[in-house]
């Protein structure tokens, strides 16, 4: 690969890292009162269609998906547009945690939880998992032992190869966007392209491998 076709890659991922923020920063916006009337479903559809490079990818092409199907409603509604953008954009939850010294309340933004799968199972043996975000249960590093000992594999990105892609319940502050990261989007391109890769959150992960110690 040339120079020139690296740069056009970066300068290319860097300005939908840049739209993607300003889409999720749209989505906080209107989630705030926990609505989203008819006014703000054609702007947020607006704003998508003029921003044609963004369409294709996530999570724009699945809001783009949820403002079309609400727009076309005979009735319009927005219930299920409301919660799309809620869980894309994250929902801040406040922890019960208070710093004695300061008096104040600390606060935990939850991964957004639009793209995680529901499974009947998870294997671990001889599979390929990638871990992304801040999990609850402990360090990275904690977790990808935890996938070790049952017999798994961790990588660093999602490839062709990867059987799950493991979101932590909180948001990583490196993350490229907001509640959403990089990893989120390539294993999401990778299921359009026909992988069998696995979206799924941290506290079904979990589930599943406290019932795999239970039969150890």
């Amino acid at each position: 690969m040339n120079t020139k076709t690296v740069t056009e890659k970066l300068n290319r991922s860097r300005t939908h890292a840049r739209d993607i923020n300003e889409l999720l920063g749209i989505c906080k916006g209107i989630a705030f009162d926990n609505q989203v009337n008819e006014s703000e479903a054609v702007s947020l559809s607006l704003w998508l269609r003029s921003h044609p490079e963004i369409q294709n990818v996530w999570p724009a092409s699945a809001l783009n998906i949820e403002v079309n199907k609400a727009l076309a409603q005979e009735k319009y509604e927005g219930t299920d547009l409301i919660e799309a953008v809620k869980k894309i954009a994250g929902e801040n939850e406040i922890s019960e945690t208070v710093d004695l010294d300061t008096g104040e309340a600390t606060y935990r933004e939850t991964s957004t939880a639009l793209p995680v799968e529901v499974v009947d199972s998870i294997e671990h043996d001889g599979k390929l998992f990638v871990l992304t975000g801040k999990f609850g249960i402990g360090t990275r590093e904690e977790c990808e032992s935890m996938v070790a000992l049952l017999g798994g594999r961790c990588q660093k990105s999602p490839t062709k190869k990867t059987s799950y892609l493991v979101i932590g319940e909180q948001r990583s502050a490196d993350w490229a966007m907001s509640s959403s990261g990089r990893k989120i989007q390539k294993a999401m391109l990778l299921k359009e392209d026909g992988s069998s890769i696995k979206i799924i959150s941290e506290e079904h992960w979990r589930y599943h491998c406290d019932l795999i110690n239970q039969k150890i």
